[in-house]
């Protein structure tokens, strides 16, 4: 395993357990700016109907050009997997006990007045 990967997973590990505890993350050293990174495009992400969706390269792309950050591949991947372990916790409260989106189901019939309510 590289260290890059060493790495990585000493930062996931660490959101991790920020998510378990809900404490303050103890962050590895040398990952705080990584930190404020994610916190930072996180905060601008877009959201659908079915909750958050993943920063895109899009958007370090244009986080990078407008903060001056030289942010390498390395950077991008780390990024990256904090994002889906974020994604995955806001999933698992959103959807508690396995419950998934298929299982959530409207009780209500579909008429055309309600049809033209939602589709317009």
């Amino acid at each position: 395993m590289t260290s890059d990967a060493c790495f990585r997973r000493l930062v996931i590990s660490a959101l991790d357990q920020h998510f378990a505890s809900g404490e303050v993350p103890v962050l590895p050293a040398g990952s705080e700016l990584l930190w404020q990174w994610f916190c930072e495009l996180s905060a601008t992400r877009t959201w659908n109907a079915n909750g958050p969706n993943p920063i895109s390269f899009a958007e370090i792309i244009a986080y990078c050009r407008v903060t001056g950050w030289p942010i390498s591949r390395v950077h991008v991947d780390i990024l990256q997997a904090m994002d889906a372990a974020w994604l995955k916790q806001v999933a698992a409260m959103q959807f508690p006990e396995g419950n998934s989106r298929q299982n959530k189901q409207s009780r209500r019939t579909m008429t055309p007045g309600l049809f033209d309510a939602i589709f317009g």
